[in-house]
C-alpha cells in the first residue's frame, strides 16, 4: 500500500486506523512509504492513530509478538508485557525508517506524562525509558525541550539519570535566577536534594542580587524540616540587609527551639573555606554588612581578603573586631565599585609572601596551604606531567575522587576507564590514568600518566559520558591561578602525594 493510500484512509483525527494498519505492515509496502506515514502521524500529533496502527503489526501473520527481533527491553530494562513488546515493535519500526528525534520527543513527553484517561499511558514507563536514552545521547537536545514545556518539572528525573549533577546545576540556576517559570514547583523537585542545594548556595549567597536572595530564601524555606537549613537561614537572618529578604525570613516563620549555640561555627568555617577555594567574590558592601559581623567574625577575624578592582589586586587585607585594616594594621577604604575574596596564598607576591611565615591559628589552612604553579615545562606541553608514574591503591582513589569531586569521564566497551576529571568554573580538569576497571577490579592500583585542562563547553557528551579526545586543551597559560593551583592540589591528593 502507498503512503497517498494509506493516508486516504486516514482522514481525521479520530478515523478508524485499522485498516492503514494492515496495508503499513503489508509486505508490498515499501519502506519510504512506511516512513512517510510515520512522519505524518509524528507531525500531526496524531499519536492514538499511530499507536493503533502499530497494534496491527501481528493481523498480517509476519510479526511475531512472541519475539520482536531485539526486543527493546533488552536494551532499556524493565518488565516484558504485551504493551511493552508492542513498544519494541515501534521502536524497531523507527530505526529502520530512520525517523528524526525531533519528531519523537513530542510523543515520548505526552506518553510520559500521559493521565490515566489517555491511551498512551500504556507507554509511560517505555517512554521514560527513551528519554532517558535520548538525554544520554543529546542531554542539551531534552534539557532545552523539557524547560520549555515540563512546567511543573514533572520528567526533570529523566535528565537527573543522564546527567544528575549538571541537572541540578541547572536547576538551582533556575531557582535562583529563572524568570517566567513554576518556582513552587521547581523547588518541591528540590526538597529531595537538600545537601546538594546547600552545597550550591552558601558559598553563592553574598553575590546574588536583592531579588535572586529572595527565591534563594525561599528555596531554602521550603526546607524547613532540614536543621541545616535552618541554621542558614538563622545566619543570613543576622547579616541581611535588605528589608524585602527580612520580611521574607519573618513571614509565617515557625517558633525555633532556643539552643545553646545559635550558629554552627563548622559551618561558617566551611562557608569561608570553600569561597578560598573557589574564588567567590562578594562585592565590598556585602562584606562590610555580613561578614566582619556576628556570627561571622570570629571566623572573618583570624583570615586574610583579597580586594579586587576592574580586575586587578589592590590589597590584602583583614578584618579586627568589625574594622577592616590593611597589613599595616591602618583602617582601609576600599576603592568604589571593588569586590573581596577571601585570599588564597596564590595571591601573593614578593611584598606579600612574608604572610606565609606568620605564626597565628587559623580555622584552615589559608597562609600554609599548599600552592601549585605551571612550570615552564608545563606551559610549554600544555600539561602537567609531574604526577605521571605516581601509584596509589585503588580503594584509596576512589575514596579520593568521592572527596575532592572527580567523575570518571567515560569507560570503553570492556568497562575500562582512562580518564577522571573536575569541574571548576567553566573548566574540566582531566587526570589521565593508566586504564583501569573500577567495577570490576576492587583491588588493583592507579597509576596516573598527566593532567591538562579543558573548557567544559568544548567537552564532547554523549550516552551520559564526556570525551576530550581530538579536542584542543586550554593554554595553561590562560587559566586563572587559583583554578590551577586548586585543581591540582586535588589532583596530588585523589593520588595521595600529601
Amino acid at each position: 500500500m502507498t503512503y497517498a493510500q494509506m493516508t486516504a484512509l486516514l482522514p481525521e483525527q479520530d478515523s478508524p486506523a485499522e485498516a492503514a494498519g494492515r496495508g503499513f505492515f503489508a509486505s508490498s509496502t515499501s519502506l519510504s512509504d512506511r516512513k512517510k506515514l510515520l512522519e505524518f502521524l509524528l507531525e500531526n500529533a496524531r499519536y492514538e492513530q499511530l499507536m493503533h496502527i502499530v497494534y496491527c503489526g501481528h493481523i498480517n501473520g509476519n510479526i511475531d509478538m512472541k519475539n520482536t527481533g531485539a526486543d527493546y527491553l533488552a536494551v532499556t530494562s524493565g518488565k516484558s508485557n504485551l504493551h511493552t513488546r508492542y513498544f519494541s515493535l515501534f521502536m524497531q519500526m523507527i530505526d529502520a525508517c530512520e525517523i528524526d528525534k525531533d519528531l519523537l520527543l513530542p510523543m515520548f513527553f505526552r506518553a510520559a506524562t500521559a493521565g490515566k484517561k489517555d491511551p498512551l499511558r500504556v507507554w509511560r514507563p517505555s517512554s521514560e525509558r527513551v528519554l532517558i536514552r535520548f538525554a544520554r545521547d543529546d542531554y542539551d537536545k531534552v534539557w532545552a525541550y523539557l524547560r520549555t514545556r515540563d512546567a511543573d518539572f514533572a520528567l526533570f528525573a529523566v535528565l537527573m539519570q543522564a546527567d544528575r549533577e549538571l541537572t541540578l546545576q541547572r536547576l538551582m540556576d533556575l531557582a535562583v535566577s529563572g524568570k517566567g517559570i513554576n518556582k513552587v514547583a521547581l523547588r518541591k523537585t528540590l526538597r529531595a536534594y537538600k545537601s546538594e542545594v546547600l552545597a550550591y548556595l552558601r558559598p553563592l549567597y553574598a553575590t546574588l542580587k536583592t531579588d535572586e536572595r529572595v527565591n534563594a530564601v525561599r528555596l531554602l524555606k521550603s526546607m524547613q524540616n532540614d536543621a541545616e537549613a535552618m541554621h542558614f537561614l538563622q545566619q543570613i537572618a543576622q547579616t541581611e540587609p535588605s528589608r524585602s529578604v527580612l520580611a521574607l525570613l519573618h513571614a509565617s516563620e515557625p517558633k525555633q527551639k532556643e539552643t545553646a549555640a545559635a550558629f554552627d561555627r563548622k559551618q561558617i568555617e566551611k562557608f569561608f573555606f570553600e569561597a578560598m577555594v573557589r574564588g567567590t567574590a562578594t562585592s565590598y558592601e556585602h562584606f562590610l554588612h555580613r561578614f566582619i559581623l556576628p556570627p561571622f567574625d570570629t571566623v572573618a577575624d583570624s583570615l586574610f581578603y583579597s580586594v579586587y578592582a576592574d580586575g586587578l589586586l589592590q590589597s590584602i587585607v583583614i578584618v579586627d573586631k568589625g574594622r577592616v585594616l590593611d597589613l599595616e594594621n591602618q583602617p582601609y577604604d576600599f576603592p568604589a565599585g571593588s569586590v573581596v575574596r577571601v585570599m588564597h596564598p596564590v595571591e601573593l607576591n614578593a611584598k606579600t609572601e612574608f604572610i606565609r611565615r606568620l605564626n597565628i591559628e587559623q580555622p584552615f589552612d589559608q597562609i600554609r596551604r599548599r600552592v601549585f604553579l605551571p612550570s615552564a615545562e608545563d606551559k610549554r606541553r600544555n600539561g602537567c606531567f609531574g604526577i605521571a608514574g605516581t601509584v596509589i591503591e585503588l580503594g584509596a582513589f576512589r575514596n579520593g575522587m568521592r572527596k575532592y569531586g572527580f567523575k570518571a569521564l567515560h569507560r570503553d566497551s570492556d568497562g575500562m576507564c582512562g580518564e577522571v576529571g573536575l569541574r571548576r568554573g567553566g573548566i574540566l580538569c582531566v587526570l589521565r590514568i593508566a586504564p583501569i576497571d573500577f567495577e570490576g577490579n576492587r583491588n588493583g592500583t592507579v597509576q596516573a600518566q598527566q593532567v591538562r585542562f579543558y573548557a567544559e563547553r568544548d567537552v564532547i557528551r554523549l550516552g551520559g559520558q564526556r570525551y576530550v579526545d581530538d579536542i584542543v586543551p586550554l593554554s595553561i597559560s590562560s587559566i586563572d591561578a587559583r583554578t590551577f593551583s586548586e585543581c591540582m592540589y586535588s589532583v596530588y591528593e585523589v593520588m595521595g602525594c600529601k
